[in-house]
Formats: structure tokens, C-alpha cells, sequence
């Protein structure tokens, strides 16, 4: 055989052999990124993880001068285009308040409680919503409003701006999102808990979902073992960090942030600490909640941080109960929700925070009682802010808006 022949043969067998190393290198490459992509979807770091002793006589009025070293009321204007009914959700930026009711309306106020408008509306035109489920705010200012299966971007005047779809296929990702948060670099965490699943069909369901701005999904948090319930906010910001409140049965606050998600605290109660295990399935909870009510301490809502303090809502009896830790003392306050106090003005439970103050909303019929009782009560013993309190809010009507109480609390 020719020796040119047989040199372009060799040469041959050398560029198939190296395409098929090629081959068997790319396909090992994306093996290797499939499971490391298996492994890293629910990767939570425990490593730093504060254990947080909650301790107190669950029966104690709220210890108003232990915890606060001030509270201010503020009533919200009250105009026919701005009438609130309960508020689920405040956040700030600069110098306006973002308040979202019941009736799924967004409203923007001052930070002096001057109604400015209204961010969108129910509809089907450009612009508008279905539904108002959760919203969030940028480091611009920009609002993002979690309608169904998209997310609206408006700017802080209330321009609409984009519209991001979620990428949710009927029977291949289920996921029915009820609340998001929007991370530091743009992804959305979008969180579905169980909302509409009956019943336990597929393996690979997950509580919680990333998604980039491009819609595509690029994480999967925490596998879907039992029914979780519905909660407001279940997302607060602290710093540069997201803390999300647990689901029933776990005591564990997580945190997310870019680097990844991690077991921040562990709330707990002694030997009120619920051990027994969640039935497995997706039948009501309300049996086992009955059983567990009047022996544990359950049902971790509504946590906030501050640099100083935390704070959360729990369930005992049925009754919905507040904590208050100090980080300095490591030391807890707790009681009942309500009556939260006796002849004395303030929060029964807190809704957000800001600018390290505690916030609130209280129904101003609640109010008006308060300071009728505070009258017949020894009205000069009061502190004098809280005189102050009253006289600012003398002229409120039972028809106004809630009164909105910033709550700045004490440094140890």
C-alpha cells in the first residue's frame, strides 16, 4: 500500500479518535454538572446555624418599657380612592411607604402618612393584574407585583414596565406561587408551598423555585413531603440577606442570600417545643394541630430581625402569641397577642420593620377603646409620649384608615 495512502488513513483514525474523546468528554462534563446541579438544588449550609432559647411566662401583658424605648403613632390619610382594609404587607424605600391590603390593592403613602397613589389595578389590559398575591421592591425603587403565572415590573412612580412569565408547565413543573422575593442579583425566589395539590403524584416536587430574569429556572429549594399552609410575608429582608419564615412542624429560620441558603437560627422553646413529627401526605392538618395546641409552642410566623432584636408571632391555645429576643440580653419577652396590654397604648403584633423600628397597623376602632380606657384609667401616670399618642389621635374616626405605629426599641 501506498505510504501516502496509509499516513491519511492513520490520520483518519486519529481525528474519529479524538472526536470521540471529544464526545465522551462533553457528555461526562454534563453528566458531572447534572449531578452536581442534583446536589446543590436543596445544599443548605448548617454549619452556623444560633440556637435561640425562648424562655417567659406566656400569660405577662407585653412589657412595653423592657422592649420599646419609643412609639409613635402616625393615622394614615383617609381619602375615598386610598380606604385600606387590612394590610398584609409594608415595605419601604426612601421616603414612601408601600402597603398592601386584603382587597389586593397596592397603595404608596409617605413616611408622614400622605396617600401618593396607586400602584396598577385588577384587570386584563396592559398594565394590570389578576391578582395582587405578594410584591417586592428593588434597590431602584422598582415594584415587582407576583400576579398568576407572571410578575409585573412598574417603576416608583407606578409606570408599568415589563412583564416576566413563569415558567410553570402544567404536568411537568408543578408550582402554583403565592409569594416571591426578589434577590440582591435579580432572580426571583418564587415560593409554592403546596397551594393546589391535592395529593402526592410526583417525586420531584419542590416548596420553593429560583428563577432569573430570563424566566428560566435555575433552583429547587426544600422537597414537598406534606401540606404546608398559606402565610403572608413569609419572606423579610435583613441587610443583604432574605429570612424565611419555617413551614409547620420546623423551628429552623433559614436565610438565602447569593452564596447560597443556610440554617440561621433555631428557635427553642423548652419543653414546649413541638418533637412529634408532621403525619406524612397531604389531608388536613387541622386534627394533628388540635392534638399538639394546648401542649406546644407552633406555628413560626412573621420573623423579622433588626441589629438588635428579633421578633416573631407563634401559636398556643389557639391564640397567637408575640416574642420579642433581645440579642444583647439573650433574653425573650413573650405574651398573648391580645388583650397585648392594660391602660396603655401599643402594637398588639407587628407587620414590618424599618430603619431598625419595629412597624405596625392597628384598626383605629382598637384605638379609639385604648384611649378611652386609658382615660379612665390614671391618665397622669402615663409617660409623656404616650400622652402625646393620645392627644395626636384624638380627632380619629372609626371609619379612617389603621394607625400606623413605628416602635423604636431599646439598645441594651
Amino acid at each position: 500500500m501506498d505510504s501516502n495512502i496509509i499516513h491519511l488513513h492513520f490520520n483518519k483514525i486519529i481525528i474519529i479518535m479524538k472526536i470521540k474523546l471529544l464526545i465522551i468528554c462533553l457528555l461526562f462534563c454534563f453528566l458531572f454538572s447534572c449531578v452536581n446541579e442534583k446536589q446543590n438544588v436543596n445544599k443548605i449550609n448548617k454549619d452556623n446555624r444560633i440556637n435561640i432559647k425562648i424562655e417567659g411566662n406566656i400569660n405577662n401583658l407585653l412589657q412595653i418599657d423592657s422592649i420599646f424605648s419609643d412609639i409613635r403613632t402616625m393615622p394614615l390619610e383617609t381619602k375615598e380612592e386610598c380606604l385600606i382594609t387590612d394590610i398584609v404587607k409594608v415595605l419601604f424605600h426612601q421616603d414612601k411607604m408601600f402597603l398592601q391590603d386584603k382587597a389586593q390593592r397596592l397603595f404608596v403613602f409617605s413616611t408622614n402618612g400622605k396617600f401618593l397613589y396607586e400602584i396598577g389595578k385588577k384587570g386584563k389590559g396592559p398594565g394590570e393584574f389578576l391578582e395582587l398575591r405578594d410584591f417586592d421592591i428593588d434597590k431602584d425603587g422598582n415594584i415587582y407585583i407576583l400576579d398568576f403565572r407572571e410578575i409585573l415590573k412598574y417603576t416608583i412612580e407606578g409606570k408599568f414596565s415589563i412583564r416576566f412569565l413563569l415558567p410553570f408547565e402544567k404536568n411537568v413543573i408543578h408550582c402554583n406561587p403565592i409569594q416571591f422575593a426578589l434577590k440582591s442579583n435579580g432572580n426571583f425566589l418564587l415560593w409554592g408551598g403546596s397551594a393546589g395539590i391535592k395529593e402526592k403524584t410526583a417525586e420531584d416536587l419542590f416548596v420553593m423555585y429560583e428563577m432569573n430574569n430570563k424566566g428560566k429556572l435555575i433552583n429547587r429549594y426544600f422537597p414537598l413531603t406534606n401540606q404546608i399552609e398559606g402565610n403572608f410575608s413569609r419572606f423579610k429582608q435583613y441587610k443583604d440577606i432574605i429570612l424565611i419564615d419555617p413551614v409547620f412542624g420546623s423551628n429552623v429560620i433559614y436565610s438565602i442570600s447569593n452564596e447560597g441558603i443556610e440554617e440561621r437560627y433555631y428557635i427553642d422553646f423548652g419543653g414546649k417545643t413541638l418533637t412529634i413529627p408532621v403525619p406524612e401526605g397531604f389531608k388536613s392538618l387541622s386534627d394533628f394541630k388540635s392534638r399538639i395546641d394546648k401542649n406546644c409552642f407552633h406555628s413560626i410566623r412573621g420573623f423579622i430581625e433588626s441589629n438588635d432584636w428579633i421578633y416573631f408571632k407563634f401559636v398556643f391555645e389557639r391564640n397567637i402569641c408575640n416574642c420579642y429576643f433581645s440579642k444583647k440580653l439573650n433574653k425573650s419577652f413573650i405574651s398573648k397577642g391580645w388583650p397585648s396590654v392594660s391602660h396603655r397604648i401599643a402594637p398588639s403584633r407587628i407587620l414590618g420593620n424599618y430603619s431598625d423600628t419595629l412597624i405596625a397597623f392597628i384598626d383605629p376602632n382598637i384605638i379609639i377603646e385604648d384611649i378611652n380606657n386609658c382615660k379612665k384609667a390614671d391618665f397622669n401616670s402615663l409617660p409623656v409620649s404616650e400622652k402625646k399618642n393620645i392627644e395626636r389621635l384624638k380627632q380619629i374616626k372609626n371609619t379612617d384608615n389603621p394607625i400606623m405605629f413605628i416602635c423604636s426599641l431599646r439598645n441594651y
